[in-house]
């Protein structure tokens, strides 16, 4: 058991330190190590999606409205208003809403037939005296979606207006203009009072991102397979650092070349690649 632990331990060393036995070169970050890593990664990513299921969607979409309830709050009283009552006659709103969207083929507040928001509010029996509506596509994760709401002043204004009293949810799954969606609606209303005449607030749509804000909100999307896989890759970066650190005592043909800098370049694409995945997950409309 010794020997094997010691085979392991110099065979690891090889692979993620540079140092004289592997010629400077951890076998990490060279071709074969660089697509070895890829297949793992690749192995790990296949592997959470086989284990994802839409048989669990219903406790998803549960744990969703719980968790975009939660977020919104956090939000609301960062802000100094009032925790928003997760009401079910809005939340069948929001559920009949993303429906239509799914039924109609369409993404916007108003259908192509022309039904508003506010028909949905009626359809349920919720007679409101201040409404609003936020829309979003193709989130991950709710931290996501209230963070992309957050980054549109129109949407973030409809969520922490402090006239607002309730909030429906309803997280939808299905086909729209052609492409597996995952629809989110919310409906935020106050009861309708004398005090206040009746009015709705509708946030625009398509709002776009920042290079930074599309960040953020990938980084609140990464699930367990792709903070595992940014693991690695952080990993063999700090292996092709740690490299270029000791390029003086790489052999002298490389020394001579641009070779002699192949550690931080290797850690510059590595980079770029983890940049782009956490980019990629920051995709998503509003």
């Amino acid at each position: 058991m010794a020997t094997n632990n010691k085979h392991l331990k110099h065979h690891l060393r090889k692979a993620v330190v540079a140092h004289k036995s592997n010629h400077y070169r951890p076998h990490i970050v060279r071709v074969r190590g660089l697509m070895a890593l890829g297949l793992l990664i690749a192995s790990i990513q296949l592997s959470y999606l086989y284990t994802q299921s839409d048989a669990v969607l219903g406790s998803t979409v549960d744990h969703s409205t719980q968790q975009l309830l939660h977020e919104t709050n956090k939000q609301r009283r960062a802000v100094g208003a009032e925790a928003l009552v997760l009401d079910k006659t809005l939340s069948a709103a929001a559920s009949d809403k993303a429906s239509n969207m799914f039924q109609d083929n369409y993404w916007a507040h108003t259908s192509p037939t022309g039904i508003t928001p506010w028909h949905w509010f009626a359809q349920e029996g919720y007679s409101y005296s201040v409404a609003g509506e936020n829309l979003a596509k193709n989130f991950r994760t709710p931290q996501a979606i209230v963070a992309a709401w957050m980054n549109s002043p129109e949407h973030r204004r409809n969520m922490l207006d402090a006239r607002y009293k309730d909030v429906g949810f309803a997280v939808q799954r299905g086909e729209l203009q052609g492409k597996k969606t995952t629809l989110i609606v919310a409906l935020y209303g106050t009861p309708k009072t004398d005090e206040l005449l009746p009015t709705g607030v509708l946030a625009a749509s398509n709002a776009s991102f920042n290079l930074i804000s599309r960040f953020g909100i990938g980084l609140k999307q990464l699930n367990p397979s792709v903070l595992a896989s940014i693991f690695l890759l952080m990993l063999a970066m700090l292996a092709a650092l740690f490299a270029h650190a000791k390029r003086a005592h790489l052999p002298k043909a490389w020394r001579m070349s641009w070779r002699r800098h192949h550690g931080a370049f290797t850690a510059a694409g590595l980079v770029a690649v983890a940049l782009f995945v956490v980019l990629l997950y920051g995709g998503g409309q509003i």
